[in-house]
């Protein structure tokens, strides 16, 4: 009788650690996938922040000819420098 429970015994545990494995497994996945989903909105937002960057930069010297003649200076001031909207964000792909 020992050597019967022995042996059912053992499948039981063989199957429960087969279940255990499968499970560990798939959550394992299922981790993965979410990882990959928090860089791949991080890397669209980062994206969007670059661009809104461009964009204040294509912008940043007619911003500042319209503040100095607002002011009633000379908007010629406005050629001498560059206004800096901001440093690069890096930006790497999932």
């Amino acid at each position: 009788m020992g050597a019967i429970f022995d042996v059912v015994s053992g499948a039981i545990k063989g199957l429960t650690d087969t279940g255990i494995s499968i499970w560990q497994t798939a959550e394992g996945k299922r981790q993965a996938d979410r990882n990959f989903d928090l860089q791949e909105s991080n890397f669209d937002y980062q994206k969007a922040l670059q661009q809104q960057i461009f964009d204040r930069e294509d912008t940043a010297i007619r911003r500042r000819r319209a503040d100095l003649e607002s002011a009633g200076l000379n908007p010629n001031l406005a050629a001498g420098s560059a206004a800096g909207a901001g440093s690069v964000v890096s930006t790497t792909a999932p």
